[in-house]
């Protein structure tokens, strides 16, 4: 596709060149136009070429970025250009109506055929993993047939909006015949306004800007991991769509209003796109609400489910009053003569005389009727959209019901306040008139009086009284009252949404009654009685006779006949289980899909301990992002899902606990864990985070609780039972782990995919293996064994190869070699015969690895010293080094 287009734009250049113009300029190609001496199609067309002509380089940028990179970001480039001159071309024929039949249809296809393959390039970039559904109740057929019903609105939608080209913007009732204004005719004629050619332009790149995005969200339509992702980019693109017809029709009104007002009788039919976009959201909102799949937990209490509909019900009067004043006098005139008791003649205007009237009237009265219309419109969109938040369980529901019920009554007390003006400047303007008329020496004639009325007061007393009853009913103030309705578990929002902010309610002297500052620590609190009794649970499956031999190969077995079939080796996970003794940070890196999250979570499983999965987001820039947030106006704090885990483990303290960091390295981790990798050097006794510098607290019928997880109400001590585990990858959109990173960590590399396995009988049951027991075992493993990095021999030589390149080590990383060793040999039947390889793993992934950021000369000269000390693994790793 990405050569086809290119050999379509080197034909398209060829044959446009020849087509060129119309005959209003003699039928000349853009070239012998570019020479002639007319000055305005002249420097259009030169502007063409040079268009043109810079296509061309970035055509070949293109082509040679690709095949010397491999890349397609050149073509990339070159579509985007490519799509933006065919748009100018486009524009440039609306103003000049330049190009030929043959050439708008060559500039069409152009566009369509970029157009393609710039969506191929986006669908290539999409990230299988981006968005990952996991532990729905919706089954994948559920989830299919609710994205197919997103998709056909989605699509509904693009083609109403597709139809404001073709519905006339405004009419002009001119005679004989009428003149209607329809965008599409831009193209064909010049004769319609400039404005209208400026509408066509700005609403057409509206269009395209949606259709890319309609196309784009296609890409997610068909995977079912992104399922969330696309229902979000279509809920967006329905709306858009909306928008725009909105828009469309508020510029066929304004059109028809001042030419109205301009003597020019006018109409519009533009609001048709928009009512049935709007009936197509209504219809969809049902569904979604219904269905009960908009991929949001919410919680409902069935005693408050009579306030939902009963809210909807009030802004429905209130709305149908607003509309009912359209049929009331606005202003009534009553003149009577003084010789006769009967009413002789009046005037009357209602508010639908005045919207099919106002432009006999004078200005005045016509921006009344403006006023008029927007007040029904916004009335009447407000009433829209609390139907399409009922439907679609919006959380913000009640918030839009107020706004409805307090716009509806402002805008029938200022029509009260019109007719009740008129009636007050009846006097006013009499007794300005007695005095003009004295300054003239005349004076009132006499026989005849009039009165001024107005029915809007009433229309506004109606409303009123409506309004009075939602306030004694409270429903506007449901939300203050059900701060539970339509909020996210903290347990699953991972404390990010601010539907967790607290709530207080107050007694009558002043005093808190109600009032918690962390709800998610609260709902924490209140699991310890669960957390017993799952404990217990554990305990009757403990592991007997634990030994580090034992828990190896238990976990390798657990592995291979688990529900995945993972195979790891002996040597895998007695590298990870030392990782853990000699440090609380382990680093996981290679290539996707070799096991890097499940080992974590599998050793977790085995033992029934627990690991939670924080995934690591590219914007994190300070350890916020990982901690959460404190909201100074709902004096509430909001802990992200990594705080809540460390929360848990610390109400579980007898339980082993991984913390796993996925894509650890999506962002430079010391913006957002340098608090914890400086935690790793104090006393375990003395590590601790300070969440914020004011205590958390919660007041439960006016007595001030504490939280049971934090000390001194800001202060989460880090829990013994904890590990971090970081997963990273390393590609381009990743960023390399620094050495202050390295130093305070394990790492494991996974540079190759795992063997295939064949379980051999049916899934083991996991046994329980204690915080305190993985701990002894550990004490025990490097008290027992006798081992002092700083004399080993292999030690010192590598230490001296590595000095030319200035890599060393201090005390710190010796240590660690010490425990992981010691732990490591510990884990096999035959600790001597795993010394060896244990020496070579901490020497590869601590020191000999940071050859990698190193220039190495002769590599080959270091490989063979190190085969002479029997390193293998590290000789290979050298000749492996890249040169670069």
């Amino acid at each position: 596709i990405l050569f086809g287009t290119s050999f379509f734009y080197i034909i398209f250049t060829i044959v446009l060149y020849s087509l060129g113009m119309t005959k209003n300029y003699k039928d000349m190609s853009l070239w012998s136009a570019a020479l002639s001496s007319s000055s305005n199609i002249k420097y259009v067309s030169i502007a063409c070429i040079v268009l043109f002509a810079f296509g061309f380089f970035l055509l070949g940028f293109g082509i040679i970025f690709l095949l010397w990179k491999k890349k397609n970001s050149g073509f990339l480039v070159y579509i985007t250009y490519q799509l933006l001159v065919t748009l100018t071309i486009f524009f440039l024929h609306i103003g000049f109506h330049m190009l030929s039949v043959g050439a708008i249809v060559l500039v069409i296809l152009n566009g369509i055929l970029m157009t393609l393959a710039l969506l191929l390039l986006l669908h290539n970039r999409i990230d299988d993993s981006a968005l990952e559904i996991e532990e729905k109740e919706q089954s994948p057929k559920q989830i299919l047939f609710y994205k197919r019903i997103v998709f056909l609105f989605e699509t509904l939608t693009l083609i109403v909006l597709f139809t404001i080209f073709f519905i006339p913007l405004f009419t002009q009732h001119l005679s004989p015949t009428d003149v209607s204004y329809v965008l599409i005719n831009a193209l064909s004629t010049n004769t319609a306004p400039i404005y209208v050619s400026i509408i066509f332009i700005v609403l057409f790149l509206a269009f395209f800007i949606c259709l890319l995005y309609y196309a784009n969200t296609i890409s997610y339509y068909f995977k079912f991991k992104l399922t969330e992702k696309y229902v979000k980019r279509a809920k967006r693109c329905i709306y858009s769509n909306a928008a725009i017809c909105l828009v469309y029709f508020i510029l066929g009104f304004a059109m028809t209003f001042y030419n109205n007002i301009k003597n020019v009788s006018a109409s519009t039919i533009s609001y048709i796109p928009f009512i049935i976009s709007i009936c197509l959201i209504c219809i969809y909102s049902i569904f979604q609400g219904k269905l009960g799949l908009g991929f949001e937990e919410k919680e409902k209490v069935e005693s408050q489910k009579k306030f939902r509909l009963e809210p909807l019900f009030f802004i429905l009067v209130l709305t149908g009053i607003t509309y009912l004043s359209l049929f009331f006098n606005l202003l009534e005139i009553k003149i009577r003569n003084n010789s006769y008791d009967f009413l002789n003649d009046s005037v009357s205007l209602s508010g639908y005389q005045l919207l099919t009237t106002y432009q006999d009237l004078g200005a005045g009265y016509q921006g009344l009727a403006f006023a008029l219309f927007a007040m029904l419109f916004i009335s009447g969109m407000a009433l829209i959209v609390c139907v399409v938040s009922f439907f679609a369980k919006y959380k913000d529901y009640y918030r839009l019901i107020k706004f409805s019920a307090y716009a509806n009554v402002i805008f029938m007390m200022l029509l009260g306040l019109f007719g009740y003006y008129f009636q007050i400047a009846q006097k006013i303007n009499e007794e300005y008139l007695l005095r003009l008329l004295e300054r003239f020496n005349m004076s009132l004639p006499e026989g005849y009086t009039y009165k001024i009325s107005s029915q809007g007061i009433y229309i506004f007393a109606v409303s009123f009284a409506v309004f009075i009853v939602m306030v004694f009913r409270g429903l506007l103030n449901l939300k203050m009252e059900m701060p539970f309705l339509e909020v996210k578990s903290s347990s699953e929002s991972g404390g990010s949404s601010e539907s967790n902010s607290a709530f207080q309610s107050f007694n009558r002297d002043g005093t808190i009654k109600n009032f918690d500052a962390c709800p998610a620590f609260k709902e924490l609190d209140e699991k310890q009685e669960e957390y017993a009794q799952a404990l217990s649970h554990r305990k009757e499956a403990s592991f007997e006779n634990l030994s580090l031999p034992q828990l190896v190969r238990f976990i390798v077995d657990y592995a291979r006949e688990s529900r995945l079939h993972l195979s790891y080796s002996l040597e895998d996970i007695a590298t990870f289980l030392a990782g853990l003794g000699a440090s609380r940070l382990t680093i996981l890196q290679g290539m996707s899909g070799t096991g890097k999250t499940s080992l974590p979570k599998i050793f977790m499983e085995a033992i029934s301990g627990n690991c939670e999965i924080i995934e690591v987001e590219s914007s994190w820039r300070d350890k916020n992002e990982l901690l959460g947030y404190y909201n100074e106006f709902s004096k509430s704090f909001t802990p992200k899902k990594f705080t809540q885990a460390l929360y848990k483990a610390k109400l579980n303290a007898e339980v082993p606990t991984l913390i796993v960091l996925d894509e650890m390295n999506l962002s430079r981790i010391e913006y957002y864990f340098s608090d914890f990798l400086s935690l790793m050097e104090h006393e375990e006794d003395k590590r601790a985070i300070k969440l914020l510098n004011i205590k958390l607290s919660y007041f439960e019928d006016g007595v001030e609780k504490e939280y049971a997880g934090l000390t001194e109400g800001h202060t989460i001590k880090m829990p013994s039972n904890v590990w971090f585990i970081g997963t990273a990858n390393r590609d381009e959109s990743t960023f390399e782990i620094s050495d202050k990173v390295y130093d305070r960590a394990q790492t494991m590399n996974f540079t190759k995919r795992a063997p295939k396995v064949v379980p051999t009988g049916s899934p083991l049951a996991p046994k329980y293996v204690s915080y305190e027991a993985l701990a002894e075992l550990f004490v025990s493993a490097k008290t027992n064994l006798k081992f002092d990095a700083e004399k080993n021999s292999t030690i010192q030589k590598v230490e001296a190869l590595l000095i030319p390149y200035n890599i060393s080590f201090g005390n710190r990383i010796l240590n660690q070699m010490e425990d992981f060793v010691k732990i490591y040999c510990a884990c096999f039947t035959d600790p001597k015969q795993a010394f060896k390889n244990a020496i070579e793993k901490i020497l590869l992934s601590k020191v000999v690895s940071k050859l990698e950021f190193k220039i190495v000369e002769n590599k080959e000269a270091l490989a063979k010293e190190f085969d002479k000390l029997g390193l293998k693994n590290c000789s290979a790793f050298i000749r492996k080094l890249n040169e670069d």
